[in-house]
C-alpha cells in the first residue's frame, strides 16, 4: 500500500555568538487612540536576533493569545537597528481600556529560538517566531497552517540521552533497545505534510476551485527519492553530493531551501522516534496503548487518510504521530539496528550504513492501513519500503 509522507525537520546550528544581541531605548506610545493602536519601537544592538514581546496592564501579564495580531518587526529575526512594531488593542480588548500598559521585549540568539516558527509558504512573509502554542495568531489548529504556512515545533534534545526501541528490554525484539543522545535542538512539522502544502511548495499556488477538505490531509503517493532528488543519498554521500544532507535543487525539499532560506529535510529515525514519543517509555507515540485511538487514525475507525490535526497532540504538542499517514525518515532499511555497546550511547546516529538486499527505506508510525494494535503501529517499528 503507498501511503506515505513524513514530516520534515531541520537541525538547528548553535553557531558562535560575535556579540550577544541587546535591546535598548523601547518606546510605547498609542499610535491612534480612535483604534487603540499601541506602536512600540526599540533598538537591536549586539547582532541580528528574534524579538518577542509580552505585555503587561496593571503589572498582569496579558495572555500571549490577546497579542497574536502583531504587525511589524516582531515575532521575526531583525538586523541590529531600530525597529518598530503595532499591537491593534481593539481587537483584542474592544470595551476595555488598559491602564499602566507596559511591554517587554525578548532577544533570542538566531542559535536559540523561540519554540515554535511558521514558514510562509505562499511568499508573503517572513518566518515568524512565536514563544508557546498559545501565541500562534488563529491558533496552532487553523486550517492555515495546515496549507497556506508551515507551524514546526522545537524539540528539546540537545544534550539529552534517551532509550529507543523497544525499551521493555526484551532480547527477542526486532527492535532492540539503544541508548541516543543528541547535540542539538531541531524544529520538526507540527502536522504531516499535506496536499496543500505540498501544491505551494512545488507549483506556488493552490489551483482554483479545489476542494479545501482534500488539502488538509496528508501527502500520499510521493516516494522518498522524489522528495530529495534522484541521486541523492543518504547516508552515505553519493558521487556529486557536497554531502549527506544535500538534495537536488528542483526537488520540493530543494524548492523549499530556496523559497525560506533554511536546510529543510526528512528527520532521521532516532529524531523522528524522540519526537514522537515526547519523553514517555510507552508502545505508541507519547501515550498509552489502550487511548492510541484518542491521538491517532487507524483501520480500526476509518479506511482512508483523514485531515491532521483532528486527534490530540502528543506531549510535544505534534499531531498524527502515530496513525493516519505513515512518514518518511532519512534511514535506509536495514535488518539490524545500529546499536551501541552495553553502556555507551550514540551520538546524533543515522540509522544503518548498509540496506537490505532491496534498498529499501524507512517508514515510521503506523498509518491508517492498519489497526493501532498492530506491530508496525508501534513508535519504534520501522517499516520497508521501496
Amino acid at each position: 500500500m503507498k501511503t506515505l509522507f513524513s514530516t520534515l525537520a531541520f537541525v538547528l546550528t548553535t553557531g558562535v555568538l560575535t556579540a550577544q544581541p541587546v535591546i535598548t531605548d523601547v518606546t510605547l506610545a498609542n499610535e491612534n487612540e480612535r483604534n487603540k493602536n499601541v506602536a512600540v519601537t526599540y533598538t537591536l544592538a549586539g547582532e541580528a536576533a528574534i524579538v518577542t514581546a509580552e505585555f503587561t496592564a496593571d503589572d498582569v501579564t496579558i495572555t500571549s493569545v490577546a497579542t497574536t495580531n502583531l504587525t511589524g518587526d516582531v515575532n521575526a529575526r531583525v538586523d541590529v537597528g531600530r525597529h518598530r512594531f503595532v499591537w491593534p488593542v481593539r481587537a483584542a480588548f474592544p470595551q476595555t481600556t488598559l491602564k499602566n500598559l507596559k511591554v517587554r521585549l525578548t532577544a533570542w540568539s538566531v542559535g536559540q529560538p523561540p519554540t515554535y516558527v511558521a514558514f510562509d509558504l505562499t511568499g508573503q512573509d517572513s518566518p515568524r517566531y512565536y514563544v508557546s502554542a498559545d501565541a500562534v495568531p488563529g491558533g496552532v489548529l487553523s486550517r492555515t497552517y495546515k496549507t497556506d504556512k508551515l507551524l514546526m515545533r522545537r524539540i528539546p534534545a540537545a544534550g539529552v540521552e534517551a532509550e529507543l526501541g523497544d525499551v521493555t528490554g526484551a532480547t527477542t525484539s526486532a527492535y532492540p533497545m539503544s541508548r541516543v543522545s543528541f547535540s542539538e535542538d531541531y524544529y520538526i512539522g507540527v502536522f504531516e505534510v499535506t496536499a496543500g502544502q505540498y501544491a505551494w511548495i512545488t507549483k506556488g499556488s493552490v489551483a482554483s476551485g479545489t476542494d479545501e477538505d482534500a488539502l488538509v490531509k496528508p501527502l500520499v503517493f510521493v516516494s522518498w527519492e522524489t522528495m530529495r532528488g534522484k541521486g541523492f543519498s543518504w547516508p552515505t554521500v553519493a558521487e556529486g553530493q557536497t554531502s549527506a544532507h544535500a538534495v537536488a535543487a528542483t526537488s520540493p525539499l530543494g524548492k523549499l531551501r530556496i523559497q525560506q532560506g533554511y536546510a529543510f529535510d526528512l528527520p532521521t529515525g532516532t529524531q523522528w522516534e524522540f519526537a514522537a514519543r515526547a519523553g514517555r517509555r510507552t508502545d505508541y507515540p507519547g501515550t498509552a496503548a489502550t487511548s492510541q485511538l484518542d491521538y491517532g487514525w487507524y483501520s480500526d475507525e476509518t479506511n482512508a487518510v483523514v485531515e491532521v490535526g483532528l486527534k490530540r497532540p502528543n506531549g510535544f504538542g505534534l499531531y498524527d504521530m502515530g496513525g493516519n499517514a505513515l512518514e518518511y525518515v532519512l534511514d535506509l532499511y536495514g535488518t539490524t539496528a545500529e546499536t551501541p555497546a552495553y553502556g555507551s550511547c550514540l551520538t546524533d546516529p543515522e540509522g544503518p550504513t548498509t540496506p537490505d538486499e532491496k534498498g529499501y527505506r524507512t517508514r515510521r508510525g503506523g498509518s491508517f492501513g492498519q489497526s493501532c494494535s498492530a506491530p508496525f503501529a508501534k513508535v519504534y517499528a520501522r517499516i520497508p519500503y521501496e
